[in-house]
């Protein structure tokens, strides 16, 4: 991770010493969950993404916003692990980290009867011509697990609309006791 040694250079020890924090939390994350459960609580695969997220914000600082957008009827859902830190890293990994100035993410969960619709979007310069099913293996591995979890609808989509770019999907609501 070249975060803390970027730090380090810099002198700032206090930042180095928090991202290495946030670092651990994401590392047993890994190691309590992902290899274990199928689904956990949204709550929770928020939480650990947020510590991804505060590596991110003593990197970029002022110039990158987050906002959040939970529907309180949505929250309680279960979610794949890893379904939506895979969507955060890659609006970095494709999207913000070739942005030069501000940028922007957003983290919206949001429950419609018995449909959950995670999105992510982010401000960056977009990808060109994408196709998930060809080039997207993060986003293939997603819809592929969600497709194995239910037997119902679900969906995976990425789009470019009004210079944003949104990785978004669909599952039926799990609340606790359906795992």
């Amino acid at each position: 991770m070249t975060v803390p040694l970027s730090l380090g250079r810099l002198g700032r020890n206090r930042d180095i010493i928090y991202a290495l924090e946030e670092l651990a939390q994401f590392l047993r994350y890994r190691y309590k969950y992902a290899d274990k459960e199928i689904l956990v609580p949204f709550i929770t695969e928020l939480n650990i993404t947020q510590n991804y997220l505060s590596i991110q914000k003593i990197r970029f600082g002022d110039r990158l916003s987050i906002e959040y957008h939970v529907d309180e009827h949505a929250k309680s859902t279960y979610i794949p692990p890893y379904l939506l830190k895979t969507f955060v890293e890659n609006a970095f990994k494709h999207g913000l980290e070739k942005k030069r100035g501000d940028k922007r993410l957003i983290i919206s969960l949001k429950r419609e009867g018995s449909w959950v619709t995670l999105s992510v979007t982010d401000n960056g310069p977009g990808m060109g011509d994408f196709d998930i099913k060809k080039n997207g293996t993060g986003l293939e591995n997603i819809r592929k697990r969600l497709s194995l979890l239910f037997d119902l609808h679900t969906e995976v989509s990425l789009s470019r609309q009004q210079n944003v770019t949104i990785a978004r999907a669909i599952w039926p609501f799990t609340p606790e006791g359906e795992k």
